[in-house]
């Protein structure tokens, strides 16, 4: 006779439980990993710096912020960031993975809008949205980025960065669980995943500052002027090649 399984209850106890979990679970990686964790912690400033950087520069900054699609997809992701560092931190190594390949693609999306609907607002661009997806050839991934107008490393980086990201998505590619370091919840952490993670959010925050860097390239011309010395300063302490090398740093 098999005995009955029921479902779990939503209860506080079981909440607490879980949360408590992960709270241990997060301490602990902290303490393992403490030179970890500045491309969390620096890129949303890095970017809400750049976006200051653009406004006061262009010429017509109003129309910008109603109607970018790029540089609304950029405060969400900046949300977003948090939620991913908890993820990495709390060992949920493959949801990390799944967010950032979203973003990814996400923002090569809005990008690629901004660039082919330039006069649209920001509604009509969204409504175009469904009919990236219904297009034959279908506009996604990698298809998406390569039809995008970008610096060519830049996108190269794009394409690789998503297809690798692909092989840790699809079921069949999942990453290796390692039992042994896991807990009732399976809060387990794996050093091999968890800088595996810290690799690729580094490699996906570098392509999109070097994106914004291209896009509104004039406004970072002068490495003197506002912001661009302490923009230059996390860039660099980021370790971000792409970037750094559309700067004229590497």
């Amino acid at each position: 006779m098999y005995e009955e399984i029921t479902p779990y209850e939503l209860t506080p106890d079981f909440l607490a439980k879980n949360l408590n979990s992960m709270s241990i679970t997060i301490q602990e990686t902290c303490k393992r990993f403490e030179d970890y964790g500045f491309e969390f912690k620096w890129t949303p400033t890095i970017w809400l710096n750049m976006i200051a950087t653009i406004i006061d520069t262009h010429p017509d900054a109003e129309e910008l912020v109603h109607n970018s699609l790029f540089i609304h997809r950029l405060y969400d992701t900046m949300s977003s960031i948090t939620w991913a560092m908890v993820s990495v931190y709390s060992a949920g190594y493959e949801s990390a993975l799944r967010d950032l390949r979203f973003w990814s693609e996400d923002i090569t999306q809005v990008y690629y809008l901004d660039q082919e609907l330039t006069d649209a607002t920001k509604s009509e661009k969204i409504s175009h949205i469904a009919k990236l997806e219904k297009s034959k050839p279908r506009l996604s991934g990698t298809t998406l980025m390569k039809k995008c107008v970008m610096d060519e490393r830049l996108k190269h980086e794009f394409i690789e960065i998503f297809r690798s990201l692909s092989k840790y998505v699809h079921p069949t590619e999942k990453m290796e669980r390692n039992p042994q370091n896991a807990s009732e919840y399976d809060w387990g952490i794996s050093e091999k995943r968890f800088r595996l993670c810290i690799d690729f959010h580094r490699k996906v925050y570098d392509c999109i500052t070097a994106l914004i860097l291209s896009t509104y390239s004039i406004a970072f011309m002068n490495h003197e002027d506002g912001l661009m010395p302490l923009i230059l300063q996390l860039i660099n302490q980021a370790e971000f090649p792409v970037s750094k090398s559309l700067l004229g740093l590497d």
